[in-house]
């Protein structure tokens, strides 16, 4: 048993110990020095009982719904804790060891107690009577109603308690921080990986006369690339994946005993898959610094094309499913973290348009239940300037007199047009002179009771914040700025989508 589970067992035992010393209390009134020493024992069960509960609503609060928690304390150890055992254990971070120990000990001292108070396994008093209580304590067993045999046992429950209160208190208050750190380190660490499998992608491809034709070629395999989202319907923030085209992908770590060599040409061994027998594991790419395992894909199609998300908003493939506020909602966070996860990387234009996001599709009559359709993609085509120089190339410089968040303009501009569900010449950015620029801003603030009706407040606000971010200096290179934006439009979306999940 965890600790998150014993605490809720102790949070049981203190009020069944408080209700069986009043129960004694009341059997033996009268009797010299009980009442008094009994008073001080109800004292200090019920102040370390509060000063519990008090700990497991700082604990809870933010994690579990403001409405269940005080059923949650109620009812310790009970069903309803479960779901949050994992988030509760997360919030602790590193001092849920420390956490679990002083558990285990107040554990320990509750059952002492129990004993100490004759408190059988249902939580009722064994003695129910003036005689058997004075018969019990003629017999000196470990049941014992003298203030001073509980000095241990309350001592040890004070002690632990308290370093739980303490421990709780400064980790709550150190959590904001710390989801900033671990954001930022996640930014990173994905940033540098995407660099890295890009560089690995570059070097092993040669084919770029047929790598520069897209995703819009007839041959069997692709040979673009993409980038999405790991899951399909939900969303994270923590969890991404880059997929070569849809025959070939590169899982976060997996190893093989017989390894196959290094693929020095990537085209080449996409093509020559069609004509050989199913395999688990082609070979690697690799990168100065890392190696990246090449694996089939888990949905293949024998024949798809590419349909950019103009074409969708357009209405210019009709045979589609039907664009509606959940596409739309999922489609944008994913465009969203996606932003935050790969920017100043080779795989993001710097200013993302409705022709930088495509689906893949397979070619003729789609399936009854087409639902994975709408899972956009980033497309990046390879050239041999890629190879050479596959470091992030910005589009060219501002004219302007100052420096402007143009990344942000364009994606509060593409939020736009998805939820609106149509494109908008007026939001397009053609020029990077100041009064176009200006003139994009003020045709996306003009559309704001249209977000508002159609995408919802968290839309609205999330596409709000990224339109004001314009006008700042800081972009996503810098720390602070990613954590704003994942709080202001990251979470806004995946709020909104959770809600959306549950309904379904």
């Amino acid at each position: 048993m965890s600790g998150l589970e014993v605490i809720g067992l102790v949070v049981g035992i203190l009020p069944l110990a408080v209700q069986a010393v009043k129960s004694y209390r009341n059997t033996l009134s009268g009797v010299a020095n009980v009442d008094r020493d009994l008073n001080a024992l109800i004292r200090d069960l019920e102040t370390e009982h509060v000063r519990l509960r008090t700990t497991c609503e700082v604990l809870f609060d933010g994690v579990a719904p403001l409405s269940i928690i005080d059923k949650l304390i109620e009812t310790p150890f009970g069903p309803d804790w479960k779901p949050y055992n994992e988030k509760l254990r997360l919030r602790l971070w590193t001092e849920s060891g420390q956490f679990e120990e002083q558990v285990a000990e107040m554990q320990k001292a509750a059952e002492d107690l129990k004993a100490k108070l004759a408190i059988d396994e249902n939580g009722k008093t064994k003695l129910t009577d003036r005689i058997a209580i004075v018969r019990e304590l003629r017999r000196r067993t470990s049941f014992t109603l003298k203030k001073k045999d509980y000095d241990e046992v309350m001592a040890r429950i004070k002690t632990a308690n308290s370093v739980l209160h303490e421990l709780t208190g400064k980790t709550c208050g150190l959590e904001p921080n710390r989801r900033r750190r671990s954001q930022a380190r996640l930014n990173n660490l994905i940033r540098t990986l995407t660099r890295s499998i890009f560089n690995a992608l570059c070097r092993a491809t040669t084919c770029f006369a047929c790598a520069a034709q897209g995703v819009s070629r007839t041959s069997k395999w692709l040979t673009s690339l993409s980038f999405r989202p790991a899951r399909e319907t939900s969303i994270s923030a923590t969890q991404t994946l880059v997929e070569v085209s849809q025959s070939l992908i590169i899982p976060p770590s997996q190893t093989s005993t017989n390894e196959p060599p290094a693929l020095s040409n990537l085209c080449q061994a996409v093509f020559k898959r069609q004509k050989e027998p199913a395999v688990d594991y082609y070979g690697y790419i690799t990168d100065i610094e890392r190696k990246f395992g090449l694996y089939p894909g888990q949905d293949e199609l024998d024949y798809c094309k590419a349909v950019t998300l103009r074409q969708v908003l357009a209405g210019e493939e009709p045979d589609l499913p039907r664009f509606d506020y959940p596409e739309k909602l999922r489609v944008a966070l994913t465009l969203c973290a996606s932003i935050l996860h790969l920017h100043s990387t080779p795989w993001l234009a710097r200013i993302l348009t409705l022709d930088d996001v495509v689906f893949l599709r397979e070619d003729g009559p789609l399936p009854p239940h087409a639902d994975s359709l709408y899972r956009p993609y980033l497309i990046k085509i390879l050239r041999e300037s890629d190879s050479s120089t596959p470091a992030f190339q910005k589009c060219k410089s501002l004219n302007t007199p100052r420096p402007m968040n143009l990344a942000m303009l364009a994606l509060g501009a593409l939020l736009i047009q998805v939820i609106i569900g149509k494109p908008d010449h007026e939001l397009e950015i053609t020029a990077t002179d100041m009064p176009s620029i200006l003139s994009k801003s003020q045709a996306g603030n003009r559309l704001g009771d249209q977000i508002l009706e159609s995408g919802g407040i968290n839309y609205a606000d999330a596409v709000k914040w990224c339109l004001k971010s314009l006008f700042g200096t800081a972009g996503l290179d810098n720390d602070t700025f990613c954590q704003n934006f994942y709080v202001e439009v990251v979470a806004r979306l995946e709020e909104d989508v959770a809600l959306l999940n549950n309904e379904q």
